[in-house]
């Protein structure tokens, strides 16, 4: 009996300390355009919108503590530079039984910004801001709405869905479907990239936009609603597809290891 006695209060004692719940807060106030720099080694990553003149950032963990031997945040501003960078503790960590860890980092910055976000382990979602965007996840899902401006995205296993105006849209999944949006007043000032190593590839853009096109797939089909135009050097087949569609523009870059590819009408 006494042995079960201790066993029961090994397990209790290693579970409440897994189990427990911390948080941090901390809110930066900015004038103009904020440039935020995130980085943590594991855990979600939620970006919204607010009217205020301020950056503020909140995040939760469980079964972590926000201590010196534990997780540890280390963050700073200079100007309109706000950086905040979570720090993971030793990862050989012993646990005994149920093990349940979870960081969640939730950011609000003015409508008017530049993200560069950066998550090891974790999912990214976006909505409602205007910048530049430098967005990664070692191993999560992207879901990215409402966005204006540059977007460079990557994922290392996790699908990308993605809608805005962009001007710069750069998508990257090494196994995941890519799924994007580009609304009216979209334009390709510098390359567009889209690649999955195993995903299919939806496009969806306006009636007017034009591009320089080169679609691509290991295993797949290739369908583009728009007209198609090629010369001696450009052509056309069930792999890949080169040439100027909808009179030519930018440099469009569709690629895929393994799935189907489709640009269609907004």
């Amino acid at each position: 009996m006494r042995t079960r006695l201790l066993v029961v209060f090994v397990l209790a004692v290693a579970f409440t300390a897994l189990a427990h719940a911390d948080t941090w807060n901390k809110r930066y106030a900015v004038t103009g355009v904020p440039n935020v720099y995130l980085k943590t080694g594991d855990g979600n990553i939620q970006v919204t919108t607010t009217d205020s003149p301020e950056v503020t950032v909140h995040v939760t963990t469980d079964g972590y503590r926000i201590a010196d031997d534990d997780i540890t945040i280390q963050e700073s501003q200079s100007g309109q530079n706000v950086s905040v960078e979570l720090r993971m503790p030793y990862s050989g960590r012993f646990c005994i039984g149920f093990c349940y860890r979870r960081i969640e980092v939730e950011v609000r910055v003015p409508r008017h910004s530049n993200l560069d976000l950066n998550t090891t382990d974790g999912s990214i979602e976006a909505s409602g801001v205007t910048g530049d965007f430098h967005l990664h996840t070692g191993d999560g899902h992207m879901e990215l709405s409402g966005l204006d401006g540059s977007l460079v995205a990557s994922s290392g296993d996790g699908h990308i869905n993605a809608d805005g105006r962009f001007d710069r849209l750069e998508l990257q999944s090494g196994d995941g479907r890519i799924e994007a949006e580009a609304r009216r007043g979209s334009r390709i000032s510098s390359p567009w990239r889209l690649r999955s190593g195993d995903g299919a590839i939806r496009l969806s853009v306006p009636d007017e936009f034009g591009a320089e096109l080169e679609a691509t797939t290991g295993d797949g089909s290739i369908d583009i609603d728009f007209p198609i135009t090629t010369d001696g050097s450009r052509h056309r087949r069930e792999s890949r597809v080169y040439g100027k569609m909808n009179g030519g523009g930018g440099l469009l870059e569709l690629h895929t290891g393994d799935g189907s590819i489709r640009v269609s009408r907004l």
